[in-house]
């Protein structure tokens, strides 16, 4: 069973983003994403990391508030390890995270707000996380700064789910030089890239979602 982060399930928003504050920002995040008690989905988990081979790999996603979050899959499904306790159930606890607006810039014709939040604890695995949102509060893409796995790149794509606000391909852009892959994928990434090994800096891993059921029962044993 694999285990990723409960902030993927997170990705909802609704309202503008101009004119509001910081707080009102991650008010309006945390209170649209309340309203997902549970949640399903089929994923398609695609790895695409220099001289590892490894087939699209199909899950199934199951998420039961508060916090609970699994994906299990049909064979070697590689993740990111996201920072515990980073999640639009605990972001707006001020408690936690300090958020702050930051200028707002564009990509293609696209206007994005620009979110920081640094953790109050200068102690955890999460240093800083920023995220840039639409005009609808979509967050389109994510940057996380951590001790252990450097810095995590994520870009959600919307598409048939985006009226509930969840993303149809999350794509995370990992740091090879510092995310830990299984042992024996490192070792046979070693025997086949010995001479440019130093070289690889960069590999992604996408998550293509179908098929969302929300606020469904939910067993436990589903988790």
């Amino acid at each position: 069973m694999k285990r990723i982060g409960v902030w993927v399930c997170s990705l909802l928003a609704t309202g503008a983003v101009q004119a509001q504050s910081s707080g009102q920002v991650v008010q309006a995040l945390a209170q649209r994403y309340a309203g997902i008690k549970t949640l399903r989905a089929d994923v398609v988990v695609t790895t695409e990391i220099p001289s590892v081979q490894i087939s699209p790999v199909q899950a199934k996603l199951v998420y039961k508030r508060p916090g609970r979050l699994s994906l299990k899959s049909s064979g070697i499904a590689i993740l990111p390890r996201l920072p515990s306790g980073f999640s639009w159930e605990t972001l707006a606890d001020t408690t936690r995270f300090t958020a702050l607006l930051l200028p707002p810039t564009s990509e293609g014709h696209n206007r994005l707000q620009q979110l920081q939040l640094i953790p109050v604890a200068d102690t955890g695995e999460l240093m800083v996380a920023r995220i840039w949102l639409n005009e609808n509060l979509l967050p389109i893409k994510s940057q996380l700064t951590t001790r252990s796995q450097g810095t995590i790149m994520i870009e959600n794509r919307y598409g048939k789910a985006e009226h509930l606000g969840l993303p149809d391909q999350m794509i995370f852009v990992v740091d090879l030089q510092q995310f830990k892959l299984p042992k024996a994928l490192t070792l046979e990434m070693n025997r086949r890239t010995k001479t440019v090994a130093s070289t690889l800096t960069s590999g992604r891993i996408i998550l293509d979602f179908s098929n969302y059921q929300i606020n469904r029962p939910v067993r436990d044993d589903e988790l």
